[in-house]
Parts: C-alpha cells; sequence; structure tokens
C-alpha cells in the first residue's frame, strides 16, 4: 500500500505543490516530495529485512542473511529485467506500478502456499485489468501541472512518457514533461529551416536528429534528400495519428535507432547535419555534446558540409 502510495505521490508532486505549468519544482520541493513519499516505504522495506532473516533463521537455513540478500537481489533484477524487456512500453507504466504494490500487499496478506499459483493469477489478472484507468486517471491530474490545452493522449514508451495536447489551433508534443514542439509552427519551423539551409546554400543532402519533424520536413525546399532519425517510435506513431502533416513527404523517416549509433555506422556523407536533441540536461542528450561525437558528426560531412546544433 505505502509503495503504492509513494509512487502516485512522485507522480503528482507537483500538482501537490503546486506548480504552474511550465515552471520547474525547485530542490527544496523536490527534495521534500521525496522524503514524504519514499520515507514510509523505505521504512517498512528496512523493517522487513530483519523479520525476513528471523523467519529463514526459524526455517533452518545455515546462512540466513546472506540467503535474504540473495533473494532480495534477485527478486530486484528478475523485476528490473521483466519491465524493462516485456512491460515497459506495453502496460501503463503508473497504473502498473500502483496496482502491483496493491495486490502484492493483498497476496501477501492472504498468501498460503496451497493457493500462491491461484492468488499470483488473480492479482497479475486484476493488475493488468485495472491499470489503465488509473493510468489514464493520473496522466489527466498531472497534465494539469505540466501543460495547457486538451490532453488527447498520454503514452509510456520504452523511453520515456509521451504526451499530447490540443491548445489553440496547434498540436502540443511533450516527452517526460519537457515541451517537445507544436504543429502547426508557422512560420517558426521555416524560419529556422531556412536559417539553417542557408548555411550551406547548393548543398544535396541533409541529416536531422533530434529536431522538430517539421523543421526536417521544411529542409526538403532546399535539400534533395533529408534523413530524420528518431530514437522512439511511439513518437512516430503518435505523430502519424495527431499531426500526419508534420513529417510531410519529402523526408526519409529512420525509427527506432540512437542518432549516435545510426551515424557511427553509416558511411553516407552529408552536407548538412542539423542536431538539436535540446539542452544537454539528461545523460540521453548530454551524448551529443561530446568531443567524440562532434567529431563524428564532421567524420560524416562532405566536402564543404556544416554542422548546426
Amino acid at each position: 500500500g505505502v509503495g503504492a502510495a509513494a509512487f502516485v505521490g512522485l507522480r503528482l508532486s507537483r500538482n501537490l505543490a503546486g506548480a504552474a505549468p511550465g515552471v520547474a519544482l525547485g530542490p527544496g520541493a523536490l527534495m521534500l516530495a521525496s522524503v514524504l513519499a519514499l520515507l514510509p516505504a523505505g521504512l517498512l522495506e528496512g523493517l522487513s529485512f530483519p523479520i525476513a532473516c528471523e523467519a529463514s533463521s526459524r526455517a533452518g537455513l545455515k546462512r540466513p542473511v546472506a540467503a535474504v540478500y540473495v533473494a532480495e537481489g534477485a527478486g530486484s533484477f528478475a523485476g528490473g529485467l521483466a519491465f524493462t524487456f516485456i512491460a515497459a512500453g506495453l502496460l501503463p507504466q503508473a497504473g502498473l506500478a500502483a496496482c502491483a504494490c496493491l495486490f502484492i500487499s493483498l497476496a501477501a496478506a492472504l498468501m498460503r502456499p496451497a493457493k500462491l499459483p491461484a492468488i499470483a493469477t488473480a492479482a497479475f489478472a486484476a493488475t493488468v485489468l485495472f491499470s489503465g484507468p488509473l493510468d489514464a486517471h493520473l496522466a489527466r491530474v498531472r497534465w494539469e501541472s505540466l501543460g495547457a490545452g486538451e490532453l488527447l493522449a498520454s503514452v509510456d514508451t520504452r523511453y520515456q512518457n509521451l504526451c499530447v495536447a490540443r491548445s489553440g489551433g496547434q498540436i502540443d508534443f511533450s516527452a517526460s514533461g519537457v515541451y517537445l514542439f507544436s504543429f502547426p509552427d508557422y512560420p517558426d519551423a521555416l524560419i529556422e529551416a531556412a536559417a539553417v539551409a542557408a548555411q550551406n546554400p547548393g548543398g544535396r543532402r541533409a541529416l536531422v536528429l533530434g529536431a522538430s519533424p517539421e523543421v526536417a520536413s521544411r529542409l526538403s525546399r532546399w535539400f534533395e534528400e533529408v534523413t530524420f532519425v528518431e530514437l522512439d517510435p511511439g513518437l512516430l506513431k503518435l505523430l502519424a495519428r495527431y499531426a500526419p502533416e508534420a513529417t510531410g513527404s519529402g523526408i526519409k523517416i529512420v525509427a527506432g535507432v540512437d542518432g549516435r549509433r545510426w551515424l557511427d555506422a553509416t558511411d553516407e556523407r552529408f552536407d548538412l547535419i542539423l542536431c538539436t536533441p535540446g539542452d544537454p540536461s539528461t545523460v540521453a542528450s548530454g551524448r551529443y555534446f561530446t568531443e567524440e561525437f562532434f567529431r563524428l558528426a564532421a567524420s560524416r560531412l562532405s566536402a564543404g558540409g556544416v554542422f548546426a546544433t
């Protein structure tokens, strides 16, 4: 129960702190929210360890403490693998985590060895059944502190939480609470594309990493070939559903591939490489601001090619 409360509390920490849309929580508010959400669950988990050691000792195990450590580590490792390679991107993450905590608590309270398979099956079915509605409700409440407009979709992929909202005449896209881009974004997208294209007039081939797909589409006005690389296929699916015109028809889309790996593997050369992954505030975006990446990008430029960021 406290595990579910901790997860919901962290997801809704911005709401509880009264943060306005687009405003980041300060360090003090983040620390307070983390402590309040995680302290009860952490205390109970810590208290359960000596109890498990005592139970293992009474069961006759020669090394009860070591056995509990191994069981705890193996369970965490197995759960991490199951979530990363099975559940992530397939089941709603917020609802899944909250419901799993609740039903695990229920199973532990009612557990009998003979009834364990039936309890586990019922808990799994209930988690899958209720995780969707709970996740949708949490997404709507959380969106009130993240952005403006009508929330159209909130999707958890293997990489991030993606939100799509309608505000005025635009469709806004956000990733894990960070604004990505809007469509249509005229004339800003056209101005950005024109400013970049002007750095190498007469170029034929362009590569776009991390920028708005509309900017990539606008570049096709000046370049014969435009390649757009996007790691998260979930974003492309949402684009196809809510803003199909954003990518246009003049670009080549490479989906589900890390931009750095793709650039390292290809032997193609480009007259322009546009790389705008956002501020290097995370490990994922920071990888595009290293000396190694700049050297890699330079090696993929044609004679007289330009790298823009």
